[in-house]
């Protein structure tokens, strides 16, 4: 039998800025960052070598315009540190992004972690990286996250 793949934090991504971020300039799965002047110059006149090193560019899930803040997502449907250090690096390499440095310059950048379960240790942890942090529990990722033996437990509940 053919396992069907549902891409559910893309889906909770997208909720999400649909809820808290309506109308405003959204781009999904953005490079982040730009290739050295050792790569440019490797790479030469060669669209296919340019192309072939900005490939190992990491991707943020989400930038979002908002006025004169920037907007850094990232989301994640269990509570994973690489969220975190996702967007400490993200938010290093937006100023070196060609095509957003100009159109961040002067704004305010601020980076967001989403998370479809609480997680007391993420939250502690992105407070310390300087990122925000926000449980966007839905009743869909609520039963995947069940059916996967993931046990929500409420503040203070023992295990």
């Amino acid at each position: 039998m053919k396992r069907v793949y549902h891409d559910r934090e893309t889906r909770l991504l997208h909720e999400f800025i649909a809820e808290r971020f309506p109308g405003r300039d959204v781009v999904f799965n953005v490079r982040v960052g730009d290739i050295s002047p050792e790569e440019k110059a490797d790479a030469g006149d060669s669209a296919l070598r340019l192309n072939a090193y900005r490939a190992r560019l990491p991707r943020a899930d989400a930038i979002v315009f908002d006025g004169s803040t920037v907007w850094i997502i990232e989301a994640k449907l269990e509570a994973e540190q690489k969220g975190a250090a996702q967007l400490t690096t993200y938010r290093m390499l937006l100023p070196k992004t060609p095509v957003f440095a100009e159109r961040a310059a002067g704004k305010k950048v601020r980076t967001l972690l989403v998370l479809g379960r609480e997680s007391k240790i993420m939250e502690d942890l992105c407070r310390e990286l300087g990122h925000e942090f926000v449980v966007s529990r839905k009743a869909w990722s609520d039963e995947y996250l069940a059916s996967r033996g993931v046990v929500r437990l409420s503040w203070g509940t023992p295990l």
